[in-house]
């Protein structure tokens, strides 16, 4: 952040939302031409609010039917509605299925995606032989009990600084396939088992295809040690499937910046 910047930008504000989704109605965050997209019914929201056209900037992108509790985006504005009142005003030109939970004024410079110091997204499974209507778009249904503590010692193998080459889909055009992994943990709740994932940057469905390698572990299906080794590989088909996309949250990205820690 910081910089030199024209008089009439720095006479602006620079806003940032605390944003949760439901992803089952949307294209992905990212606008497109065709489909939903929730930065496209956000920024039309904004817009019916404030008068002004806006283009929003968010943490990252989040893919078709992927759902999030604290994505954050930010915005150039001259509106003068506070902080508080702003919320209110644009959840009411919102479709059901997005909030706006929070606006905070930031820094000019503040850039939603280049200021982000981390990310954690957590994998959630519900262990059932029946369907649970009220977990249907937040879970994934597993029909058989899983071994929770080899789960748990295979997530401990991505912490660290590695190449996730093996754990990206088709389709991306990363720089580097480099990430560091700061915390990976399994753990059960009830008749949930989640997997809570924090990173300094994740690559296409990655988060989903270390999730499906863990399942796989739960399951009996590989050994917990043979995580390392699909991790060495950089083999994509080694790690197995790429699971369903409702059972990833965006739950958090951290800065370090006032209102937003």
């Amino acid at each position: 952040m910081g910089g030199e910047f024209p008089l009439d930008v720095l006479l602006m504000r620079n806003v940032a939302f605390v944003i949760e989704y439901l992803g089952r109605d949307f294209c992905g965050w990212q606008y497109q031409k065709t489909g939903t997209s929730v930065q496209g019914e956000l920024e039309r929201a904004i817009e019916s609010v404030t008068g002004e056209k806006v283009r929003l900037t968010a943490s990252g992108r989040t893919d078709a039917g992927v759902n999030a509790k604290g994505q954050v985006a930010n915005f150039i504005t001259d509106c003068d509605i506070s902080c508080r009142k702003l919320p209110l005003g644009v959840n009411i030109a919102l479709p059901e299925g997005i909030s706006v939970r929070k606006a905070v004024d930031v820094p000019i410079g503040f850039n939603a995606r280049k200021d982000a110091l981390k990310k954690t997204y957590i994998y959630r499974f519900y262990i059932s032989s029946t369907p649970s209507p009220l977990r249907m778009h937040t879970y994934m249904q597993v029909y058989k009990p899983l071994a929770v503590s080899d789960m748990a010692e295979g997530a401990a193998a991505f912490v660290g600084v590695h190449d996730f080459k093996g754990f990206m889909s088709a389709g991306s055009n990363e720089k580097t396939t480099v990430r560091e992994i700061y915390e990976c943990r399994a753990e059960t709740f009830g008749d949930e088992v989640w997997i809570t994932v924090t990173g300094n940057g994740f690559l296409y469905n990655m988060v989903r295809i270390m999730a499906g390698a863990l399942l796989r572990v739960g399951q009996g299906r590989i050994p917990a040690d043979f995580i390392p080794e699909l991790i060495d590989s950089g083999e994509r088909k080694l790690a197995g499937k790429t699971l369903p996309p409702q059972g990833l949250t965006l739950e958090k990205v951290y800065y370090d910046v006032d209102g937003l820690r």
